[in-house]
């Protein structure tokens, strides 16, 4: 409130800033304002105006206070309505500041990236050509590309709508390319080197070895033919080649059960080398093989004379050669040394057995079955086993033995009858019964049962069963 020459007045800014002039024209000496609750009173100076300016924030009025806020945000409002300004290859749509202009940047590949001072700022369109906005001044502009060189100036911007020109620094080398790696070549199969054969030598030595002397075949005594004729064409009158090559023919005929070809071989082969102790053996083998087990005995014991290197196997012969002979005895001897020389074999053992069970020594016969009865899964080891368990008053082992042997053998009738046997004489008749059907089936010529005897058992046993 505001009492100027006994007039109160609604105060205002603009009535406190011409207060002085209004008073002076009054001719009024003194004022007496009232605002927020104060009283001022003073006389009217020339300079009064500024004491009044101290007061303007305690007389101005709300609607005052409202239209200077409203005014003042206005103001600091901008111009794009809180966005940031554009900037693009075309030009920004954003008002320039006084302290900035338009600039042109040109380039001769499209898609140049044009940075400002190390800040991207956009990139050379199809027209080639880039325009921005840049404060004025000195500026350092950089073209990039990937493949290319940076490449940078320095742009002077003073005037508006400027040009500047820039190029891309030279190409990138590309490195050179990797040599290939070289094919790797697959050897076939078929083009491996084959092993050499064996020698002649290497054969005769398997042949007189215990170890090895089973597992030669004709193809190996073949590959000795083949070595020996090539080596006659040579030297055709060595005898030792003459003998090599009829030792060799007469074991391809022996393997082929050519029995009669091979004492012939065997033969010229002593002729040629009368000192050779493996053409003997040779020959012996074919006696025994001709049912001939006293020429072959002979044999053996010249082949052991004249060669001792091959001692094991001509006695394991002589074993044969006796066994055959009857005299189971000096059979098992020889069969003994032969396996003390190394001669460690299968048929060996079971020889020996057969041997003993002439001889009724059952325990013993037993001991040297065992020794094969896990590696020899036939039928005979099991009916020989039986054959020692029941008489050594074992019948559950014997009957086990003589089962096993007509499972592994089902068409033997000997097996069959066997069985019946032990199943008869323990009293299960119509078990007995069945296995003696089963033999007279198998056998009906009586080559290896008896045939009248084994129909009897079988009525008796059907009798007794009912």
């Amino acid at each position: 409130m505001i009492k100027l020459g006994g007039f109160e007045l609604q105060h205002s800014n603009r009535l406190l800033h011409k207060l002085p002039v209004l008073a002076l024209i009054l001719a009024l000496p003194a004022v007496e304002i009232t605002a927020a609750g104060l009283t001022h009173k003073g006389f009217l100076r020339p300079s009064a105006n500024i004491a009044f300016a101290a007061f303007p924030a305690q007389v101005k009025s709300k609607i005052e206070q409202e239209i200077e806020k409203s005014a003042a945000n206005k103001k600091t409002e901008p111009t794009s309505k809180g966005k940031a300004p554009i900037r693009s290859g075309g030009g920004g749509t954003r008002s320039r500041r006084p302290d900035e202009a338009s600039i042109t940047i040109a380039s001769e590949v499209p898609g140049t990236e044009i940075s400002i001072d190390g800040t991207p700022v956009g990139k050379i369109d199809e027209s080639k050509k880039l325009t921005i906005k840049v404060k004025k001044g000195h500026h350092t502009a950089t073209a990039s590309l990937k493949g290319y060189n940076s490449q940078s100036i320095t742009i002077s911007v003073v005037a508006d709508r400027s040009s500047h020109s820039i190029s891309l620094g030279k190409p990138i080398p590309q490195p050179p390319p990797l040599p290939s790696p070289a094919p790797k070549v697959a050897l076939a199969t078929d083009e491996l080197p084959a092993p050499p054969p064996p020698s002649a030598d290497d054969i005769i030595r398997r042949f007189i070895s215990p170890t090895e002397t089973d597992k030669l075949s004709p193809a190996d005594w073949n590959e000795v033919i083949s070595q020996s004729e090539e080596a006659l064409k040579k030297e055709p009158a060595n005898a030792q080649l003459v003998d090599r090559l009829h030792l060799a023919r007469g074991q391809v005929a022996y393997l082929n059960r050519n029995y009669a070809e091979s004492l012939s071989e065997f033969n010229r082969a002593i002729e040629a080398m009368p000192r050779s102790g493996v053409a003997y053996y040779g020959l012996g083998n074919a006696y025994m093989a001709t049912n001939q087990p006293l020429q072959a005995n002979k044999t053996y014991q010249k082949a052991t004379e004249l060669t001792p290197e091959m001692a094991a196997v001509a006695l394991k012969g002589i074993g044969d050669a006796y066994t055959k002979l009857g005299r189971s005895n000096e059979a098992n001897l020889s069969y003994k040394r032969a396996r003390e020389m190394g001669y460690v074999s299968a048929e060996l053992n079971k020889n020996i057995a057969i041997n003993l069970i002439q001889d009724k020594q059952w325990q013993k016969a037993l001991n040297e079955l065992n020794a094969i009865g896990e590696n020899d899964g036939s039928a005979e080891i099991q009916l020989y086993l039986g054959e020692c368990y029941e008489n050594l008053k074992r019948p559950l082992s014997a009957y086990r033995a003589y089962a096993t042997a007509s499972k592994l053998d089902p068409n033997s009738p000997i097996a069959f009858s066997k069985l019946g046997n032990l199943l008869y004489e323990h009293n299960e008749y119509p078990e007995a019964k069945e296995a003696y059907e089963r033999a007279l089936a198998l056998d009906t010529t009586g080559k290896v049962i008896n045939r009248q005897l084994i129909r009897k058992l079988a009525d008796k046993a059907a009798s007794l069963s009912k």
